[in-house]
């Protein structure tokens, strides 16, 4: 998954109030009102981020390709193969050409490069290859401005940014730490209605630290000490940080 915009407050609520909640005996923390659970509103925010994405994708779905840009890097000559047959048996396969030729296309900047003309080397080369990605990158943008205008791409914008919204308070959703037992059970049956850890998050790393945020809960809840973050959680939250900031 990309880097996801996000200003964590909900990450940074439900650790303030962590803090101290760890203080308190557990007894408390199961009789504390599930109004203060943070996780209670990060769940529905991301309830309703999720059924907005569903309801986007299913309107964009509608038949048809997505146009791609192009550039040619080359011709081949045009012509049919023709086959003779032989007295012994065997057969000869031979190119006829009809004297005209087809352009070759690509569409990536890969297949630029592997399409250079054998009589290239050096700076023609590299100048032939900067030429034709110079080219596929101007038509990407007409391209897609084109796209844009047309019903199915202004649906597919739509859904695009409700994909980008639900992937923030999923974001969201995996650092707030509930500080009640009710906002765990709350949580862990969300987690169910989704149905499993990987169809709700989708992402190794994320499932991982929405583990630990669970693990760091009950610690929390039952007076034990932190657990410590694998460097894989470690590494989301320090990306957070330097997004939050």
């Amino acid at each position: 998954m990309s880097a996801h915009r996000t200003t964590r407050r909900a990450m940074l609520a439900g650790a303030a109030t962590l803090s101290a909640t760890t203080a308190i005996a557990a007894g408390a923390a199961i009789a504390a009102p599930v109004d203060d659970d943070p996780i209670f509103a990060a769940i529905d925010a991301h309830r309703r981020a999720k059924r907005a994405w569903e309801k986007a994708s299913t309107e964009a779905d509608l038949p048809g390709l997505t146009p791609s840009a192009r550039v040619i890097v080359g011709y081949q000559k045009e012509g049919e193969y023709l086959t003779t047959h032989a007295e012994d048996g065997g057969l000869t396969v031979r190119f006829v050409p009809n004297g005209k030729d087809h352009p070759t296309y690509v569409q990536c900047p890969e297949d630029i490069e592997c399409n250079v003309p054998k009589d290239l080397d050096g700076r023609d080369r590299d100048a032939w290859i900067a030429d034709r990605k110079a080219e596929l990158e101007q038509e990407e943008e007409r391209v897609a401005a084109e796209y844009a205008q047309t019903e199915r791409g202004k649906l597919q914008a739509i859904a695009d940014a409700a994909d980008d919204l639900e992937m923030e308070r999923a974001w969201d959703l995996i650092w707030t730490v509930p500080t009640t037992l009710g906002g765990v059970a709350a949580l862990l049956a969300y987690i169910r209605k989704n149905g499993s850890l990987d169809e709700l998050v989708e992402d190794d790393a994320w499932i991982n630290a929405l583990e630990w945020t669970i693990e760091k809960a009950v610690c929390a809840i039952a007076g034990l000490p932190e657990p410590p973050m694998d460097k894989i959680v470690a590494r989301l939250w320090n990306e957070g940080e330097v997004a939050a900031s």
